[in-house]
C-alpha cells in the first residue's frame, strides 16, 4: 500500500488542531484537549497506549497527518463488542457519536477521560458510560474532498485494559 507523502508533515504539536494524529517518539498518538486548545497526546499504539501525557512547547516537531488529509476510525466486521468495561483506546460507539477513552496516571490512580473523534474532550461522557465498545480498529486516512474513502490503513489500535505502568 502506497499513502501519498503530502499527506505528512513535520510540525510542532501545540500548532496542530485538536484531533490531528502526530507520530511522537516512534508511537501515533492523536492531539486532544479542551476549548479548542492543545494539552494533551492520547498513546495510541506502543507501551504506553490508552495514556495521556501533557504537549507542551519544548517538544520538538513531530511527523503529522496535515491538512487537507485527515484521519477516521475504522472497524473491521464482524466483531464482536461489548458495552461493559472501563477500556483504554477502545473505539466506544455511543448515541452522541464515537469516543475514545484515555487515562491520566495522578498518584497511583488513573483518572479516566473520554474524547470525540475531533480531539475534544467530552466532560459529560462517563468512561463507563453506554456504548458498544470495540477493542480492535484501524485509522484510515482520507482526503478532504473525500470524506470516508480510505486512502489506506495507517495502522491498527488494539484496546488496553491497563494504563497502570
Amino acid at each position: 500500500m502506497s499513502i501519498p507523502a503530502e499527506a505528512f508533515a513535520e510540525a510542532y504539536a501545540m500548532a496542530l488542531p485538536l484531533g490531528s494524529l502526530v507520530r511522537h517518539r516512534g508511537n501515533w498518538h492523536v492531539l486532544v484537549g479542551d476549548d479548542n486548545k492543545p494539552t494533551d497526546l492520547l498513546v495510541l499504539e506502543g507501551a504506553d497506549k490508552g495514556r495521556l501525557f501533557n504537549v507542551n512547547s519544548n517538544m520538538a516537531k513531530s511527523f503529522a497527518v496535515v491538512a487537507p488529509f485527515g484521519w477516521y476510525p475504522a472497524i473491521e466486521s464482524p466483531q464482536e463488542a461489548t458495552s461493559e468495561g472501563n477500556t483504554t483506546v477502545a473505539l466506544t460507539l455511543t448515541d452522541q457519536g464515537i469516543r475514545i477513552i484515555g487515562g491520566r496516571l495522578d498518584h497511583g490512580d488513573v483518572e479516566y477521560q473520554a474524547y470525540r473523534i475531533d480531539g475534544t474532550l467530552d466532560s459529560a461522557y462517563s468512561s463507563y458510560g453506554p456504548g458498544l465498545r470495540f477493542a480492535s480498529w484501524t485509522v484510515e486516512l482520507f482526503h478532504s474532498k473525500r470524506p470516508f474513502q480510505s486512502m489506506g490503513k495507517l495502522f491498527s489500535v488494539t484496546a488496553s485494559e491497563d494504563t497502570r505502568r
